[in-house]
């Protein structure tokens, strides 16, 4: 990411915990300062998330760990109206394997 972001960006850097609590979000700042120095732009911040739950699990899953990326921005003053969270589950997987299937993705809105 950056000044350039691209359409969509996967975001690194930041780490859930077993409740899917966020644990590490030092990758944020970057977001964080594009979304600062790109006051027009706006976000969907997209959890995906594999694994042996149901479908309906793994969705509810994402959304909390996309709800709590827009949580934790807002609390470093972005506004919550930029930031859109939505949890996708296992619906558009990149690949089988973790990391990938377990990522959080910056999509800019149109």
């Amino acid at each position: 990411m950056g000044s350039e972001m691209c359409i969509r960006d996967r975001l690194n850097g930041v780490s859930f915990d077993a409740q899917d609590q966020l644990s590490d979000e030092g990758g944020l700042a970057l977001l964080r300062d594009t979304l600062i120095n790109e006051p027009l732009l706006q976000v969907y911040i997209v959890s995906h998330l594999a694994g042996e739950q149901s479908l309906e699990e793994l969705q509810a899953r994402s959304q909390t760990r996309a709800q709590a990326i827009v949580d934790a921005l807002v609390a470093m003053q972005i506004d919550a109206s930029r930031l859109n969270a939505q949890g996708v589950g296992p619906l558009a997987p990149a690949c089988r394997q973790a990391p990938c299937a377990q990522r959080i993705e910056v999509v800019a809105q149109r």
